[in-house]
């Protein structure tokens, strides 16, 4: 288990937000502990079932393998193999130990530009006795620079292989807050219209945009958002004490927005309740 250091941006970050349930959470919590010193650990279907189900009662082999999945979609692991067997690799993982160790194979995201322990086992932290630093490696040249995603020492620009340096995940969050600004956009226009002009609208922040996102990912459709919006402002516009929840933490509260989606279509009493 390698001294990592877990920096607090990681619980503001839109991956760690975006992922399904705490569960997800703390089995990311749970591999960073089974990484060795360059952010890569063992695989294996049936190891990490018992990794994650010892720690975060996960049941079966395929639920662990659908939430290996679904950390892997957010590009908080990634897979590689290495002579035919699985290993995982955590990105922009960074160990406080001054001398590391790496008991797998290198991933193809490593920084191989770091200084290794000279045994393959974990030394106490500032025991740098008899350690030499590996051929050809030293601690990195360039300095880390923390960035807005997830993980340990996160980079800004952090390329995972595409050729214009996107991964996928980030075109879909690119996406899905492009969608979410547009839908907090027509909740501001509704709100404009019952309301009035001089009601100042909701901008596009993390706070607002959160909820809306939310619903997004897990599948309500742009235009059921609209939807559920303008169904809202039609039951509550004759009802100036209602219209305080005209705002996206309310409307697209999980529990509520569930219900306020599965009124569309059924007639609106007006001034109902939230």
């Amino acid at each position: 288990m390698a001294d990592i250091l877990l920096r607090s941006e990681i619980f503001e970050s839109d991956r760690w937000l975006d992922l399904p349930s705490d569960t997800h959470r703390l089995a990311y919590i749970r591999l960073l502990s089974e990484a060795d010193g360059v952010g890569n650990m063992k695989g294996g279907q049936r190891r990490m079932w018992r990794i994650l189900r010892d720690s975060c009662h996960v049941k079966t082999p395929e639920d662990s393998v659908r939430l290996m999945s679904e950390l892997q979609d957010s590009d908080l692991i990634r897979r590689y193999e290495e002579e035919g067997d699985e290993y995982w690799h955590i990105p922009r993982y960074r160990t406080t130990l001054k001398w590391v160790t790496k008991r797998w194979p290198w991933s193809p995201w490593n920084n191989r530009n770091v200084t290794l322990s000279k045994d393959k086992h974990p030394r106490k932290q500032g025991d740098t006795k008899n350690a030499t630093p590996a051929q050809g490696s030293a601690v990195p040249v360039q300095p880390v620079v923390v960035g807005v995603g997830v993980g340990v020492g996160v980079g800004e620009k952090h390329s995972v292989g595409f050729a214009d340096g996107l991964s996928e995940t980030r075109e879909r969050h690119k996406a899905q807050t492009a969608e979410a600004v547009e839908v907090l956009n027509f909740l501001n226009e509704k709100r404009i219209e019952i309301i009035g002009p001089q009601v100042r609208g909701f901008g596009p922040n993390k706070t607002n945009l959160t909820p809306i996102r939310a619903r997004i990912i897990e599948g309500v459709s742009k235009a059921d958002c609209k939807k559920v919006i303008a169904n809202r402002c039609l039951a509550w516009k004759s009802k100036p004490d209602y219209w305080q929840y005209l705002n996206p933490e309310t409307i697209f509260s999980p529990k509520k927005f569930e219900k306020y989606l599965g009124n569309l279509g059924v007639p609106v009493e007006t001034g109902g309740k939230t």
